[in-house]
């Protein structure tokens, strides 16, 4: 029975890591940028389906680089409401969303297809609604360091 169990171990180790390593980073993340850590690292922690819509609270892990190229991990909550019908690209870590790619299933009667995570796109801390984030830049950023930075002339 133990020898069972350490290969069924195993054989999740290895395929975690496999998945893990299957996301290439579409550019290199600036200064200033942060890009989800692992789509395995979400957590859910509010789940509601209403009748007009679905309501997902969940945190996501993700690194982000500061001005000297030091990373921060940070554990970033997104809440998200999706009118209607959700589509399957609308409860994702902020970074994936953008490089998602459809992958039909035909020989699958019970659906088309699905959205699938093709790589991970660094992102601006403000320009996506993840409070911990916003809070991340104006701490260790801010527009006055950014500022101070893009002046400097580069050797």
């Amino acid at each position: 029975m133990r020898g069972l169990f350490l290969l069924l171990s195993i054989l999740t180790v290895v395929n975690l890591g496999a998945y893990e390593t299957s996301l290439h980073m579409n550019r290199k993340p600036k200064r200033g940028e942060c890009y989800p850590d692992n789509p395995s690292n979400k957590k859910y922690l509010l789940i509601k389906d209403a009748t007009f819509y679905k309501r997902r609270v969940f945190t996501c892990n993700y690194i982000c680089v500061d001005l000297q190229g030091n990373t921060q991990s940070i554990v970033g909550t997104s809440d998200i409401r999706d009118w209607l019908e959700e589509s399957g690209r609308s409860f994702v870590c902020e970074g994936y969303r953008e490089t998602m790619k459809y992958v039909e299933t035909p020989g699958n009667p019970d659906r088309w297809g699905y959205w699938d995570i093709n790589g991970v796109t660094p992102f601006h801390p403000l320009s996506k609604k993840v409070p911990e984030l916003k809070n991340w830049y104006r701490k260790n950023i801010g527009l006055d360091k950014m500022t101070l930075y893009l002046s400097q002339p580069e050797f």
